[in-house]
């Protein structure tokens, strides 16, 4: 078979199969994938295919005679006859009458019943040609009568075409048609309808109609066809026109004399098939692009060319990225400087990985958090000498981090090739149903010796991509008018872009009324938009304007100011959707300014944590270029420093690069594998390899397809695990009997819920080692002191992830073992960062390390210090384990008691190092004075418990506390409780109006301390805070921790919880001179693993922080919702089910627009138990939208709840309510 005919058989393959994954039950198309598989000699799988028909239609003409031609073909005797003997049982009584003399297809002269020519027009007959030239044949007829009607013009259905001499009248009655077109009955009777596709007015050649007809029939289409085609139909019908194969009107139909019974439905199917591609040449393929190693098919897609990177190894450098909806899966393009996937190192290789990123819901609120983009899935093509040896489909597990590595789940096999410097691959899971938004898509490159590389920009399915690079313009003092302080650049890619806003955010400590009018200057200087700012999130909103691809645009914003107290003020773009384009992908990158933010009026005189660095002009130098063992500038200090000022004491670090980048792709190179281990693709994982599955995308073969399941692959009403609220951790599936053998009956099931994996983040780690004895003998030994205190601050993409400022715990001084204390607040700028903690310190020494192992230090206090350094013990990719919240799953290793020892096993197990001594007055045991010292193990035992333990407690401590005028934090010393089942609740009452002076927040620092913080000291009044603290022995449990800058919704990972037991609570300071929309916080469990924080309007600046806890009690029901209040709401009401409201606890918290400043009024609410099945919330003033969350606990054990209503009467400052 020549190249030609072999692929036009596969293309009928490819139409069928498409089809049979619309509709498995397909009998036209299972009949016409048997006719192609027989004819490109690949009966077995025809006979299969045969056998998913026989089971759907055992009567589906010419079926049983097809069969027993197969059979006998592969020497199956018994088989053959068994099919020849159901074909005469299903054949039709008038199929089986005498022959009789019938009408050539071409001319309509009558030829004898036997004869294999005719002698008028001279066609053969021969009943022993091969498929392949039958169908040919048959075509080419097709073909020719094509062009003579399109020189001809179409004939009306109504019209009568005169009839062609010889051709003998009907004679007798007319009789239904049995399958496209081709009759099985007498050759004398007339037959109902016109052919299949041989003329304009049935779908075939001119494809008027959908579905190919025998005359007025009914149809069952089969094919979407490429062409002049959209299916076939077996109809039935009668009336008096005859039918044949000719190019007049009225035919006569075609006998099987002339080719055996067992062709006659598969001529016709394929006959049908073949004109709908090959009008007259062959079509291509049914995708415009095939992932086959050959990129001829891609020349006419947009690519993104990208600048020539800094990498080194050309292997790995993106020169070019494209991407294109494939027709249903999208396929992707990536070429680089060198030949791709070379890998190489020794023997046995290590390969070269490319990873494409794909966000198939246009939001990055969802995903994997890398390039900008939320990516649901991921390609992974790992390869050695230039050949693909690993393509891996990814989902990422929307319960983990949107920056954790191992939230990458379900890998599945993936179509992927390489050749020279190109890779092509294809997602066929890309897009989870129709009508969605544009796939996005980013690609990242790795060496074997780990260089990397990245596209400029992402890039969109449908439209141009526009990069924003922004470059702070502050100057280091703020004042007067036209202060420039953030530049634009936008640069078009592909397409044209237009723009017609921009979203812009305040940061730093200085208040919004700090500056009276911002304005926004085009590209020529001139202002476009002017905006008197009310709130840190700033709307420029102008006329469109085109940035034609390949061209930029500059934007620049400038600002008016008055005169400040040394208050720093900046401009940053919106984390969210920062300017207002129609179909193009916004791409974002910081420029390392001279500073992100000034100071208003002039640098303060004391240090402060305010990201603006004027006091550390006096800071130690650092040599630069000293990271090891692989070069990076993101953790290449630059210079150090700490400063005491009272009893805090502030500490700085910067860097060369930018601090706190991290890792976005933290995965190592891996081996090349031995050819031949790669398992065969299986992409919809029901065991059956791709190659053989008719449903490849389908893992329970019901005809549709994974991608539009809505999160439930194998339809069993349970949303799978990695989707939003799933909780299927099991696909199962049976395989169907009409599969090919041997897979049809298994039973397939796979396990997709969550992993043991630990989170992996790919942070950037800073630690500040403080020696606060003086005393190198104390402590952990380290750069030549004893730290006794350690402060770490962890960070990707620019951001704090996590801090903690912990105190040496170790048994002596080379002892890895910390005890946390608190969280810090810090600042970032580009390059540097600053925090503070409450202790003196005499020495200082500042680690930096990177995810794969890479060093910087500062110089080490003495000649004497050791080289080592403290990542070497700990390395960065190791998890911070501390009781509060922390991006990811905690570790298995968790401190049940803060106040005690740091836990050595997962057993709690605590270490002491005791003194026996020899001598009398012995110093305590250390590394060098050991002699004499024992140790011993002490270990806490715990109640077991199940998740059904009732409640032992509460042990209850309260009191009051003053947080001092002009102090901003208290510490109150409790009698110690395990923090992991006690939570807070407390109260504040103050005269003032400035939410920094006078928010309170609260939280359980460790065993035997409570914290209350607010932002703002200066000029603060003193306040007196109410607190209660409730501890539990069991059957409660607590999580807790801290949320730093807060944007309008961030997502709090939690241990799993029963979402049916517990409920949340916040505490929240911020900075801000006036009460307004990023003053109330609302907390929602979302999840059985997430706490949604959200206010309406972002913080904006690096000081508002939320203290959250999640209580979880065994012994309570509780119920929820949402309540939003309109503008013009006073109060609402929520409807219960039916509760005791003896044992009904009411706890809400909600959030609020900004509202008029001065009215607080309208952002107060009281909660009220109306009764068993009402709660009734209400405010005093409207005037401003909120939106709150309710959480009812009713108790089901011995718990009373008392509740009533106070009234204040104006001028009364206490009110005493009496209780039983």
């Amino acid at each position: 078979m020549d190249r030609l005919t072999s692929e036009r058989f596969k293309l009928i393959m490819r139409t069928a199969r498409e089809r049979l994954k619309l509709n498995p039950k397909d009998a036209d198309a299972l009949f016409a994938m048997a006719a192609a598989q027989a004819t490109m000699e690949e009966v077995p799988d025809a006979l299969q295919t045969l056998e998913r028909l026989a089971d759907l239609d055992p009567n589906y003409p010419g079926l049983w005679i097809f069969k027993t031609k197969l059979h006998a073909q592969l020497g199956e005797t018994e088989k053959a006859r068994q099919s020849r003997v159901r074909a005469q049982q299903s054949e039709p009584t008038s199929a089986r009458k005498p022959r009789l003399p019938f009408p050539c297809p071409i001319c309509e002269v009558l030829v004898p019943a036997d004869a294999t020519t005719c002698a008028n027009c001279g066609v053969k007959f021969n009943p022993h040609r091969s498929m392949e030239d039958e169908l040919d044949d048959l075509s080419h007829v097709a073909i020719q009568e094509m062009v003579q009607e399109e020189l001809s013009g179409a004939t009306k259905p109504d019209e009568s075409t005169p009839k062609g001499p010889g051709k003998p009248a009907s004679k007798s009655a007319a009789k239904k048609g049995l399958t496209n077109g081709l009759a099985l009955g007498s050759r004398a009777g007339s037959m109902t309808g016109k052919t299949n596709g041989l003329r304009g007015r049935t779908n075939g050649l001119r494809g008027r109609t959908n579905g190919l007809t025998n005359g007025s029939g009914r149809t069952n289409g089969l094919t979407n066809g490429v062409g002049r085609t959209n299916g076939l139909t077996n109809g039935l019908g009668a009336g008096s026109q005859s039918v044949a194969f000719h190019a007049s009107h009225r035919r006569g139909t075609a006998r099987a004399t002339g080719w055996k019974l067992y062709l006659i439905p598969l001529v016709c199917v394929a006959f049908l098939l073949i004109p709908l591609f090959l009008l007259p040449e062959d079509q291509g393929p049914a995708y415009p692009i095939r992932i086959d190693g050959v990129f001829d098919d891609w020349a006419s897609i947009s690519k993104v060319d990208t600048t020539v990177g800094p990498v080194s190894n050309p292997n790995v450098d993106v020169i070019r990225f494209g991407i294109v909806d494939n027709l249903g899966p999208f396929a992707f393009y990536v070429q680089v400087r060198g030949t791709a996937l070379q890998g190489g190192g020794p023997s046995p290789g290590t390969m070269d990985s490319v990873w494409i990123f794909v966000d198939t819901d246009a939001t990055d609120t969802t995903g994997y958090r890398i390039d900008g983009l939320g990516a649901d899935r991921m390609i992974e093509i790992s390869g050695y000498g230039g050949a693909v040896l690993s393509r891996v489909l990814w989902e990422f597990d929307s319960n983990r981090d949107v920056r954790d590595w191992n939230g990458w789940i379900k890998g599945t096999g993936t179509p992927a090739a390489a050749s020279g410097s190109q890779i092509e691959a294809e997602a066929a899971w890309a897009v989870q149903g129709s009508g969605q938004n544009p796939v996005i898509a980013s690609v990242r490159t790795e060496s074997w010796d780990r260089q990397t590389d990245t596209g400029d920009v992402p890039i969109s399915s449908t439209g141009g991509s526009l990069l924003v690079a922004g470059e702070p313009q502050v100057p280091d003092v703020i004042s007067g008018a036209s202060v420039p302080l953030l530049r634009l650049n936008l640069t078009a890619y592909r397409q044209s872009v237009s723009i017609d806003s921009l979203r812009v955010q305040i940061i730093g400590t200085a208040p919004v009324g700090s500056v009276s009018s911002l304005r926004l200057l085009g590209g020529t200087g001139n202002p476009i938009s002017l905006v008197t700012p009310s709130s840190r999130d700033i709307i420029f909103s102008f006329p469109g304007q085109a940035i034609p691809a390949g061209t930029s645009a500059v934007l620049t914003v400038v600002g008016d100011f008055a005169t400040g107290n040394g208050e720093t003020f900046g401009i940053r773009l919106s984390p969210s959707q920062p300017l207002g384009v129609a179909g193009a992908v916004l791409a974002v990158r910081d420029l390392p300014g001279a500073r992100t933010l000034g100071y208003i009026g002039g640098a303060p005189p004391t240090p402060r944590i305010d990201g603006g660095f004027d006091e550390w002009t006096a800071a130690y130098a650092d040599p630069t270029n000293d990271v090891s063992p692989a070069s990076n500038p993101d953790i290449d200090l630059a210079r150090y420093g700490s400063q005491r000022d009272n009893s805090t004491l502030y500490i700085y670090a910067d860097v060369t690069g930018k601090t706190l980048t991290g890792t976005p792709v933290p995965q190592p190179p891996q081996a090349a594998p031995p050819p031949g281990t790669q398992p065969p693709a299986d992409t919809d994982r029901d065991a059956v390899p791709d190659s053989v599955d008719p449903m490849p995308y389908d893992f329970n073969n019901d005809g549709v397809p994974d991608a539009q399941t809505s999160g439930d692959y194998d339809g069993d009403g349970f949303i799978d695990y990695g989707f939003p609220g799933g909780t299927d951790y099991w696909l199962n599936t049976t395989i169907p009997a009409t599969f090919p053998p041997p897979f049809p009956g298994r039973a397939v099931s796979r396990y997709i819920g969550p992993t043991s994996r630990p989170p992996l983040f790919g942070e950037d780690v800073l630690r500040l080692f403080l020696d606060i004895d003086n005393s190198t003998w104390s402590g952990y030994a380290i750069g030549g002191i004893g730290a006794d205190r350690l402060v770490e601050v962890r960070g990707k993409g620019g951001q704090i992830t996590q801090s903690a400022y912990l105190a040496f715990s170790g048994s002596f001084p080379g002892q890895w073992s910390w005890s946390p204390i608190s969280p810090v607040t810090a600042a970032l700028g580009y390059h540097a960062v600053e925090t503070s903690v409450p202790v003196n310190a005499t020495s200082v020494y500042v680690e930096a390390s990177d995810f794969w192992g890479s060093i910087d230090s500062t110089a080490a206090a003495g000649s004497f210090a050791p080289s080592f350094k403290s990542f070497q013990v700990s390395p960065a990719n190791r998890p911070l384990a501390v009781p509060w919240a922390q991006v990811g799953p905690e570790p298995a290793a968790t401190l049940i008691d803060p106040g005690s020892n740091s836990a050595t096993t997962v057993y709690n197990h605590q270490r002491k190092a005791v003194r026996a001594g020899d001598v009398a007055g012995d110093t305590a045991c250390d590394a060098t004075n050991s002699d004499g010292c024992w140790y011993t193990v002490f270990s806490d035992h715990l109640l077991e418990e199940s998740a059904t333990t009732a409640p032992r407690g509460p042990n209850v401590q309260n009191g009051a506390a003053t947080l001092a005028a002009g102090d901003s934090t208290v510490n109150v010393t409790i009698t110690s409780v395990i923090t992991a089942r006690s939570f807070l609740l407390s109260s504040a009452r103050f005269n003032n109006a400035q939410p920094g002076q006078s928010q309170i927040s609260g939280t359980l620092l460790d065993s035997t301390t409570v914290r209350f913080q607010r932002v703002v000291s200066t000029g603060a009044p003193a306040i007196t805070i109410e607190w209660y603290l409730a501890e539990f022995l069991s059957g409660v449990s607590v999580q807790r921790g801290s949320e730093t800058n807060p944007g309008t919704t961030v997502n709090v990972p939690l241990s799993a919880v029963d979402v049916t037991r517990s409920f949340p609570i916040v505490s929240y300071r911020s900075q801000g001179s006036t009460y307004d929309g990023n003053d109330f916080i609302k907390s929602k469990i979302t999840s059985s693993t997430n706490l949604e924080l959200s206010l309406q309007v972002s913080a904006g600046d690096p000081l508002s922080v939320v203290e959250w806890q999640v209580v979880s009690y065994t012994s309570a029901k509780i119920q929820t919702g949402d309540i939003a209040f309109a503008t013009t709401d006073g109060s609402r009401t929520a409807t219960l089910t039916a509760v005791n409201t003896a044992k009904a606890w009411l706890m809400f918290s909600y959030n609020s627009a900004d509202g008029t400043a001065a009215s607080i009024g309208q952002k107060m609410v009281r909660g009220v138990v109306t009764n068993g099945n009402t709660l009734t919330f209400d405010r005093a003033l409207t005037g401003q939208a909120m939106t709150l969350t309710w959480y009812l606990v009713e108790f089901t054990d011995d718990t009373r709840v008392q509740s009533g209503s106070a009234a204040f009467s104006s001028g009364t400052t206490q009110v005493d309510a009496p209780i039983t």
